[in-house]
């Protein structure tokens, strides 16, 4: 048996150690609760690269996406869309079967009655408007013959 830093070899086997990714950051830890956008999320890590290639996998919940590696220790993935409302620990792999559970959390957040929201911003709604409790996601003009004359 003969033993190279990272590469294991016993008679006409030959093993490659493939070090295990560790997430370090996020560059978007919240968003606000949306059925429609798919924000990309650029993360830091430590070994992207595995032997698939320059792809790397997260999971958020039930929720696994690919990610495109842009670096060894960058890249970015799309958020699955209609994340619902709370905390996800983020998992991350190489392969798309063993994942490493990071100490990163990223939170869905419930947009706030009286405003309208995208995933990364909350908009007051305005005057002639309402913003319904339950799809807060567009401010409503108001139909004739009613007004809203206060804001939110």
């Amino acid at each position: 048996m003969t033993i190279d830093l990272n590469a294991y070899s016993t008679s006409k086997v030959t093993f490659e150690y493939i070090p295990a990714p560790s997430l370090t950051a996020l560059s978007l830890l919240s968003i606000y609760y949306n059925l429609d956008d798919q924000p990309t999320v650029t993360v830091t890590a430590t070994d992207l690269f595995s032997n698939l290639g320059e792809a790397f996998f997260v999971k958020i919940g039930a929720n696994v996406v690919k990610g495109v590696s842009i670096s060894t220790t960058e890249g970015s993935f799309v958020l699955p869309a209609g994340l619902q409302v709370g905390v996800y620990t983020l998992g991350i792999s190489t392969d798309g079967i063993n994942y490493i559970t990071s100490t990163a959390t990223f939170e869905v957040l419930e947009c706030p009655a009286g405003t309208y929201c995208t995933y990364s911003t909350s908009t007051v709604c305005e005057f002639g408007y309402y913003c319904p409790q339950d799809e807060s996601f567009e401010h409503i003009r108001c139909p004739v013959g009613y007004y809203q004359d206060e804001l939110g």
